[in-house]
């Protein structure tokens, strides 16, 4: 998983460090979750796989997903991305290109004609995707900067926040409404 976020950082990373008005949130299936500086005025959808973010203008999107590949190989897994018109072509994206062992990448326009890309990297039995687009390129590699891959055995940034308060505190998130989303069974990849 350390490989993968790393591709996926060094892939994506183009901007700056994180925006002081974000929040780190944790997304992901359990055997494979990662947190992102999420900035307050995206719009975030957790899914089963990981998480869909918008700005709060609907103008910039970025989906990251992480699967297992149930015995697929790289090729197989690029080949359903592709081959499959009802998600690349519909997607209005082109054909998926090698880039190396297990990297490949596919380039599109939405339908105003804003670039679009989606990454795609395999390594051992995982997979990950990256799905980027819109005006406000600079917020997403933010986000994509803050990406880090979770070890099973770490605790999560809340639980984290929440041993480090005083008992009893005006902060303690079993007081707050803070957002949890429910994951979904909505998977990019599902055969």
């Amino acid at each position: 998983m350390k490989n993968l976020s790393a591709t996926l950082l060094c892939l994506l990373s183009i901007g700056c460090a994180s925006s002081a008005h974000a929040q780190v949130q944790e997304f992901g299936p359990d055997t494979a979750r990662f947190t992102i500086d999420v900035p307050s005025d995206w719009e975030v959808k957790a899914t089963q796989t990981g998480v869909e973010l918008a700005d709060g203008e609907k103008a910039t999107f970025l989906s990251i997903a992480i699967g297992n590949t149930r015995g697929r190989t790289p090729e197989q897994i690029a080949n359903t991305l592709t081959m499959a018109s009802t998600f690349a072509k519909k997607r209005g994206f082109s054909n998926m290109v090698k880039k190396g062992p297990g990297l490949f990448v596919l380039h599109g326009e939405t339908d105003t004609g804003l670039r679009k890309t989606l990454v795609l990297f395999v390594e051992n039995e995982r997979y990950a995707t990256c799905t980027m687009s819109g005006k406000n390129m600079e917020a997403v590699a933010k986000i994509t900067d803050s990406l880090k891959a979770k070890r099973n055995d770490e605790p999560s940034p809340a639980a984290a926040e929440e041993a480090a308060m005083p008992a009893g505190s005006m902060n303690d998130p079993a007081n707050a409404d803070s957002p949890k989303a429910a994951d979904d069974a909505d998977s990019p990849l599902a055969p």
